[in-house]
């Protein structure tokens, strides 16, 4: 049995209020993200549906393939999606110390600014922190921004028709969705990330970056 989709806890706003888990919409908007791009064939068939479907998104994506895939990550920004930081080689924050972890996010945010003039929006790999990093990235002048409910798409056993509908059902105005535009959430993505948004714009839902 899988948990996904899961959405916070919801204490966690209110433990870490500097963090964001969710926007404050005045309409039915929600924000999709992706995370651990960019990965060929994946973003290129993301992109192209994002395009046909009219809907702007917001990836956090690894220094490390941004490099990599330098013309893919071009083309993403030029379709005026909006690109954040998630570390050089993805990083666990609880794992790592803080002068390196830093230092993996400044190396990406240079590749960042070479696309184009960056957000500064930030979102730790497994949404693991500790206070010292988050006072840092403050002082740094980056937003972090976490999400409300992951998708659980990198999940190999998932049970899809059970996270459409859940997603479908249970997304709200303001919710911030995590996908993966990654080679092992392909399959579920695929699966998953088209009936998700049919509903929802049939719902009368929008899509905006963050």
């Amino acid at each position: 049995m899988t948990i996904y989709p899961a959405k916070i806890p919801f204490v966690l706003p209110y433990l870490m209020p500097s963090l964001t888990f969710k926007k404050n919409t005045t309409g039915k908007t929600v924000f999709l993200t992706f995370d651990d791009g960019p990965t060929p064939v994946v973003t290129d068939w993301l992109l192209q549906f994002l395009e046909n479907e009219n809907i702007p998104a917001t990836f956090f994506w690894v220094g490390e393939k941004i490099n990599k895939n330098k013309e893919l990550a071009r083309k993403v920004v030029n379709a005026g999606h909006t690109i954040g930081n998630h570390t050089y080689h993805h990083l666990d924050a609880w794992k790592t110390g803080t002068n390196l972890y830093i230092e993996e996010i400044k190396k990406t945010e240079k590749h960042i600014n070479g696309l184009y003039n960056s957000k500064k929006l930030f979102r730790p790999p497994y949404g693991h922190l500790s206070p010292k990093k988050i006072k840092i990235l403050k002082q740094m002048e980056f937003k972090v921004v976490m999400w409300t409910v992951v998708s659980g798409d990198f999940y190999p056993k998932l049970n899809t028709d059970k996270v459409i509908k859940k997603l479908s059902r249970q997304t709200k105005p303001g919710y911030i969705l995590v996908f993966h535009d990654s080679r092992k959430a392909f399959k579920n993505l695929k699966s998953i990330l088209p009936p998700v948004v049919h509903n929802l714009k049939s719902r009368g839902f929008t899509f905006e970056m963050l």
